[in-house]
């Protein structure tokens, strides 16, 4: 499991539309190891992508939605990470800036080598923090409650004309 926070993006439109400067992405897991990212051009070298060991346990991520009710609960997951020094600097003295920044979380195999070899498995943005001397707690919330609340149709009724065009699709 690795994360990516990107202190300089926007939740305004997804981060593959951002022109984002990988060297402002905070990129942490369990353990210190790198993956590399494949260039678009076949004959340059590809990107290696540091991971640091800052990340306590692996974040859990639960999803829910009443179709009954016709609501999507908001999902959230929690990340501890160590406030540790690291590089120079512990994650507290950052973490104001970090706040309302994106982020991404992924899981991957531990033989992988790439970073296309990796999953996404949720983008989220950071609510709130709690910090003591050991720990930093931050609470994500899932980014699709910012882009999407639309009402998902109970039914979905068949072009015809023996329905009246207000009760269609409602």
């Amino acid at each position: 499991c690795f994360i990516h926070i990107y202190p300089e993006a926007s939740t305004i439109k997804p981060l593959y539309d951002q022109n984002i400067d990988e060297d402002s992405v905070i990129r942490i897991s369990m353990s210190e190891f790198s993956l590399n990212k494949k260039n678009e051009n076949p004959n340059l070298p590809a990107t290696s992508y540091v991971y640091q060991p800052l990340l306590e346990k692996p974040p859990s991520i639960q999803n829910k939605m009443d179709i009954i009710k016709n609501k999507h609960t908001i999902t959230s997951a929690n990340i501890r990470i160590n406030n540790i020094l690291n590089k120079g600097e512990v994650f507290s003295d950052k973490i104001r800036d970090l706040w309302g920044s994106p982020c991404e979380i992924y899981f991957c195999s531990s033989n992988a080598e790439f970073f296309e070899d990796a999953m996404l498995i949720y983008t989220a943005v950071i609510k709130r923090y709690n910090q003591t001397d050991k720990y930093v707690d931050l609470t994500l919330e899932d980014i699709s409650t910012f882009k999407y609340d639309t009402k998902v149709p109970l039914f979905v009724f068949p072009e015809d004309e023996g329905i009246p065009d207000t009760m269609r699709n409602k």
